[in-house]
């Protein structure tokens, strides 16, 4: 292996690795919150759970702006330009401070509305859905802040900072939360409010600690000339990241779990219990798919074209490498894993059956992934929208009138993964050319 290759693929851990361990922190640090909450009561645990999903997914969708900074920002660092990067940092902060703080303040108006008609809540799972998201709608403006920052450290690779961060304050939340919610450490017994005043103030912490320590990396600018032009050119070039998030984990999710819903209570419990399974073999390929956008977004700008075509050939390698390895794991203890997550025999004898066409169909989710980020990276994204809108909603309507059980839903969800990786693949070595 050549030194020009041991460097990507050491540049490629570098900024990949935190960003799995921060992903495996933060889904034990969310495990145990859910822990604390179910001992409030089923109502306060429905109540809870119903807007932390809802919430986190609109978050998901609108932090997608976050990508399109990873993008500019890191083509600012390829082209050696520090004050367009900071022109472009600033122009996302003011936009996340926009578009989070209308968000809270409408969700805080109409939030019984919205429980109400959207949902259908009532009586005392409304009464706590209610009490939480009115505090709990302020993590929209600080998560899309956040966003911002924790790009601006996968752009210097810096991630390591991330790491250390969620660690702190997912700590701090958890410890906040216990002495809330149940009255510890002299606090007041708050039950869901205390979860979500916890959740709130950790989130202000993880901020400002961001603030603090990325101060020398980037600067919030005050006099940008045509900011409104500029503006505009950034919301444009977002919207197609938007959307693909939007299609992808809004109308794709639910679409699969309406077909499911509909074939049986087993069926959709196995699949949201493989779900949970399948998230903690995506995590490798979050954290490498991120680095692989910074990288070949840094090297396209500076028209390395040879590089980047080896970066995304790295990142594909160690994520197949990564991905045997919990394959093989999990097919290994396939038959005790489900009763890790449930106590119900037959959806854990069920479960058993499904679990590895399951994880065997994350494999050209894997390859998709890198080969998607590095169309984003070269400013395709239009296109890479196009196709996954396409190849999304086909398979959902195959799925529809084709798709009889859980193993014809995988099976057809894996073809479009393996589409959508030949398609990305085919226009990325076309455009990249050497």
């Amino acid at each position: 292996m050549t030194k020009e290759c041991k460097g990507i693929i050491s540049n490629l851990n570098y900024i990949a690795i935190p960003l799995i361990l921060s992903s495996i922190s933060g889904i034990i640090m969310g495990i145990i919150d859910q822990a604390f909450v179910g001992r409030i009561s089923i109502y306060a645990y429905a109540g809870v759970g119903l807007v932390t999903s809802s919430i986190n997914s609109l978050v998901g969708v609108l932090g997608a702006m976050s990508i399109a900074f990873n993008i500019l920002g890191s083509q600012c660092i390829g082209k050696d330009n520090r004050e367009e990067l900071n022109d472009k940092f600033t122009i996302y902060i003011i936009l996340s401070v926009f578009i989070g703080a209308v968000l809270s303040i409408l969700i805080n108006i109409f939030c019984k509305t919205i429980l109400q008609t959207l949902f259908g809540l009532n009586g005392q799972i409304l009464k706590e859905a209610i009490n939480f998201i009115r505090i709990y709608s302020i993590s929209i403006l600080l998560n899309l802040i956040i966003f911002i920052y924790s790009t601006v450290f996968k752009i210097f690779r810096k991630t390591e900072n991330i790491l250390m961060v969620t660690i702190i304050a997912n700590i701090i939340n958890v410890i906040l939360d216990y002495s809330l919610i149940f009255g510890k450490f002299g606090c007041p017994k708050m039950g869901s409010i205390g979860a979500a005043i916890g959740t709130i103030i950790a989130l202000t912490l993880n901020l400002a600690i961001y603030v603090y320590i990325s101060r020398d990396l980037v600067k919030i600018k005050f006099d940008i000339s045509n900011l409104a032009i500029k503006i505009k050119e950034i919301l444009n070039f977002s919207i197609s990241f938007i959307g693909q998030e939007f299609m992808e984990d809004i109308v794709f999710v639910i679409g699969i779990n309406a077909i499911i819903s509909r074939m049986g209570v087993l069926e959709l419990s196995t699949y949201t219990l493989i779900l949970q399974i399948i998230n903690v073999v995506l995590m490798p390929m979050f954290g490498y798919s991120m680095a692989n956008l910074s990288l070949v977004s840094e090297s396209y700008a500076r028209e390395d074209m040879k590089n980047s075509l080896n970066i995304s050939k790295y990142s594909s390698i160690n994520l197949v490498l990564l991905y045997f390895i919990m394959f093989v794991a999990i097919f290994v203890f396939k038959n005790h894993i489900p009763s890790i997550i449930t106590s119900d025999k037959e959806l854990i004898e069920s479960a058993k059956k499904y679990i590895p066409v399951g994880i065997l169909i994350q494999l050209p989710n894997y390859l998709m992934s890198v080969y998607k980020s590095s169309i984003q990276a070269i400013n395709y994204q239009t296109w890479a929208l196009k196709v996954t809108f396409i190849t999304n909603i086909l398979t959902l309507i195959i799925i529809l009138f084709v798709g009889k059980s859980l193993h014809s839903v995988y099976m057809f969800v894996g073809l479009s993964y393996v589409l959508n990786y030949i398609l990305f693949y085919l226009k990325y070595i076309k455009e990249v050319k050497v």
